[in-house]
This record gives structure tokens, C-alpha cells and sequence, in this order.
């Protein structure tokens, strides 16, 4: 009778869920500052709050995988983390490691929320 060998299969999570609530903080940031740049809040900032709402659905509907994609977080999804800053929020590579280490203390508190709310 021959044995078989079964190889140990790492799984990898990816960083979709996690690259989704970085970009919702990010949003946040971007629509607060731009809402209070004149000191007042008004009809006339619901377009800046446009990007923010878009991004609340996605960055909700599987955010209970976040805190595995963190402890799985490789320096290649780090690096890809901060590829999308600088991409999409125009920021050059230092601040953009500076804005993932801030995000994803946002992001804990983000999530510490969301299990208060839910369990």
C-alpha cells in the first residue's frame, strides 16, 4: 500500500476588505477636510461627501475579515497599501507610509466601533 503525502497549504487572505476600509478612512479625511475648508457646513458639500458614501457599503460588507488580513499582512500588501495611497491620494511615498500606519489604527477603532454596534 503506497502512503500518501499531503502537502501544508498556506492561504493567503489577500487585502481586498482591508484595502477598502484604508481608502474609506483615507475618504473620510479627504471629504472632512474639504466640508470644514470654509468653516461651515452646507448643502453645497454634499458632492464633497459623494466619494465617502460610495465607499461606506464596500468598506462594511465584509470588514469582520480585516483583523485576519491584518495579521496576515505581508510586506508585498503593505507595499501594494501604499502603491493605492499614492495613486489615488496623490502623495509621495513617505507620507504615504505615514497615512497606512495612521489608517490602520483608524481602521482598529473603525472596527472596535462596528463590534460594539454589531457584537
Amino acid at each position: 500500500m503506497s502512503e500518501v503525502v499531503l502537502e501544508e497549504v498556506e492561504l493567503k487572505l489577500g487585502i481586498r476588505e482591508l484595502t477598502e476600509v484604508v481608502s474609506l478612512a483615507l475618504e473620510i479625511c479627504d471629504s472632512g477636510h474639504l466640508v470644514f475648508a470654509d468653516g461651515k457646513v452646507g448643502f453645497g458639500d454634499i458632492s464633497a461627501l459623494w466619494g465617502l458614501i460610495q465607499k461606506l457599503g464596500p468598506a462594511f460588507q465584509d470588514i469582520a475579515l480585516v483583523p485576519a488580513e491584518l495579521k496576515d499582512l505581508s510586506s508585498e500588501e503593505l507595499k501594494s497599501l501604499a502603491d493605492m495611497v499614492m495613486a489615488d491620494y496623490g502623495v509621495q511615498e513617505s507620507p504615504a507610509h505615514e497615512a497606512i500606519d495612521k489608517s490602520l489604527l483608524a481602521i482598529r477603532a473603525i472596527y472596535d466601533v462596528y463590534l460594539a454596534i454589531r457584537g
